[in-house]
């Protein structure tokens, strides 16, 4: 989406073991998806500085939805917040496999949630109680069992609600 931000996140990961597949600026959304295939990438990663940068990542995620498509995606940039992503991004992706980086450190803790690389850790997805607050109904990301304390699930579930 934009050039300064993705150059860090692929400098970062690159120098991090990870093999970037940087395919430049205002990228549609097919080329994306062309080379997600051919590479067998773990994830998509979309930068957006500017306002308008936002909805077209929210129309990614739409479309990638209509295709039935679940790779993880990270987003992260100067217009983007946590609370947007968390929100408006993880509702138009079916899959919800979407996170918020906050910067190009953030990006490189999420790869290796997604690829198991530095941890065993992956991405489970926590419904949480409906009847809690919007700004804790939202999905999160845990360990799974085996990296957490001996709590259940649904321990670990109601903590993240604050319940």
């Amino acid at each position: 989406m934009h050039d300064i931000g993705k150059n860090l996140v692929d400098i970062i990961l690159t120098n991090n073991g990870y093999r970037v597949i940087n395919l430049g600026i205002k990228v549609p959304l097919a080329n994306m998806l062309e080379a997600v295939a051919i590479s067998h990438a773990h994830a998509i990663g979309m930068s957006g500085l500017l306002v308008k940068s936002t909805v077209v990542m929210r129309e990614n995620l739409e479309e990638m939805s209509r295709q039935g498509l679940e790779i993880p995606v990270l987003l992260g940039g100067a217009a983007l917040t946590r609370n947007y992503v968390e929100d408006d991004c993880v509702r138009a992706y079916a899959s919800g496999r979407v996170a918020y980086a906050r910067d190009a450190f953030d990006g490189l803790h999420l790869m290796d949630r997604v690829t198991g690389t530095h941890s065993t850790t992956i991405w489970r997805r926590c419904r949480l109680n409906e009847s809690a607050s919007p700004a804790t109904r939202r999905a999160r990301w845990v360990r799974p069992m085996r990296e957490r304390s001996n709590r259940s699930m649904s321990t670990r579930c109601a903590n993240a609600a604050g319940g």
